[in-house]
């Protein structure tokens, strides 16, 4: 019997972009496909599946909104990494 979405821990949708994060290193490290690796993030949170969890979160949408708030977060991220690679491998030139 799967539980009521009112029965369910509270999450916030930054924190499934986070548990998202941790999925893609597990999926990494232990070789797991990456439904595999959401559904055993989503079991260690209290949920019964990847799909409860995002709904509890409030859905796809405000999940994707979450994302798209931090985008800024992420550009910075990235602009580090680039920086990051161009001085360990050179710039290319």
């Amino acid at each position: 019997m799967s539980a009521r979405l009112a029965d369910l821990p509270a999450i916030s949708p930054a924190r499934v972009l986070e548990l998202k994060r941790e999925a893609a290193a597990l999926k990494t490290t232990e070789g797991l496909k990456q439904t595999a690796a959401l559904a055993r993030i989503a079991q260690r949170e209290g949920f019964p599946s990847w799909e409860r969890l995002v709904a509890k979160a409030g859905g796809t949408e405000a999940v994707h909104d979450a994302k798209t708030a931090n985008q800024g977060e992420a550009e910075i991220r990235h602009a580090e990494r680039h920086a990051n690679r161009l001085r360990r491998y050179g710039g290319g030139q």
